[in-house]
């Protein structure tokens, strides 16, 4: 006595499993609405509508959040400019960026000598948030290293990291 075989298929990221009759090799008949088929094998159920357009609105966010963080980054840049100093008393240094675990990505070396303190501070700290949403989205991971705060010179009339 031959027994009914079954198989899978992919159907648009789905798997679908279709049991086949042992002698015909016909797909038996199937009965959606108990989530088996007619000889007792499961049935795996269409997706859920709503988790698709839950998941479409989560990708949708997360492209809009990184849009977002690029151009507050833009933003913060253009407000430090060419960060031109005369005296390396005149250098600071702004956060960038929020690691999964906490603390800032980077430091950008700025000059108070001609620049809005506030409208950076401002901008450093939108880009800290919008990095920190980004990261709760994606559950992202990091390496937790604490990346500290650099020593600022003035450098042929430009604030920079005394490590560059």
């Amino acid at each position: 006595m031959k027994k009914n075989r079954s198989t899978s298929i992919i159907i648009n990221g789905i798997i679908v499993f279709i049991a086949l009759h042992a002698s015909s090799g016909h797909a038996l008949e199937l009965d959606a609405t108990k989530n088996e088929s007619l000889s007792g094998g499961l049935i795996i159920p269409a997706p859920d509508q709503s988790n698709l357009q839950q998941n479409t609105q989560i990708k949708n966010t997360i492209t809009q959040v990184k849009q977002e963080i690029d151009f507050t980054l833009k933003q913060l840049k253009a407000a430090i400019g060419d960060a031109n100093c005369t005296h390396s008393r005149q250098c600071q240094s702004v956060a960038i960026g929020e690691k999964a675990c906490g603390g800032p990505v980077a430091y950008l070396a700025y000059s108070n000598k001609q620049y809005d303190t506030k409208i950076i501070s401002e901008l450093s700290i939108k880009h800290q948030q919008l990095n920190a949403k980004l990261n709760r989205l994606t559950n992202a991971v990091s390496d937790c290293m604490f990346i500290i705060e650099p020593p600022l010179e003035c450098q042929m009339n430009v604030c920079q990291t005394a490590l560059n």
